[in-house]
């Protein structure tokens, strides 16, 4: 049994590229808020320790 071999257009193959390129960058977005919301959380949590309320 032969698999026949698929051909793809440029801009078909180019579409592909730039989807795989946005999730990357959405991907590395997603943890830079991540990173920040940590921070943040921290910040909090330490204001609490000292102040013994949210602000």
């Amino acid at each position: 049994m032969m698999v026949e071999e698929a051909e793809f257009p440029l801009e078909e193959i180019k579409h592909y590229c730039q989807i795989a390129t946005a999730l990357k960058k959405t991907m590395e977005v997603q943890e830079e808020i991540g990173n920040l919301y940590l921070d943040i959380e921290k910040g909090i949590v330490s204001i609490n320790d000292k102040v013994g309320r949210r602000i």
